[in-house]
């Protein structure tokens, strides 16, 4: 009787997997969203990067991928591009302006 489906498709529950194409036509992959992140914001992956979230069948540019990808790693938006040093923030310190007596 009949072979199982093929694989693919859309897995409940479980991370978005991508693939990406590299500048000689090589496909890599999967990987999760927060590495695809992770190597755009450290400039070695371009906006133009063709990326597939559905194991390769159809790609975007990475810039047109870069809402779902901050979604799915629950980060509100692109890091300042200033590359302002790192600060630890004291927990017990106020904000500024707070109100004074």
């Amino acid at each position: 009787g009949g072979g199982g489906g093929g694989g693919g498709g859309k897995r409940k529950g479980g991370p978005t997997q991508w693939h990406y194409t590299d500048p000689h036509g090589a496909t890599h992959g999967p990987f999760p969203s927060k590495q695809l992140l992770q190597w755009y914001e450290e400039e070695l992956f371009s906006g133009a990067l063709p990326v597939s979230s559905d194991g390769g069948a159809t790609f975007i540019q990475l810039r047109e991928a870069l809402p779902r990808l901050y979604k799915a790693t629950e980060v509100t938006g692109p890091k300042d591009k200033t590359r302002a040093p790192k600060t630890r923030q004291d927990p017990t310190a106020r904000p500024e302006g707070g109100g004074g007596r």
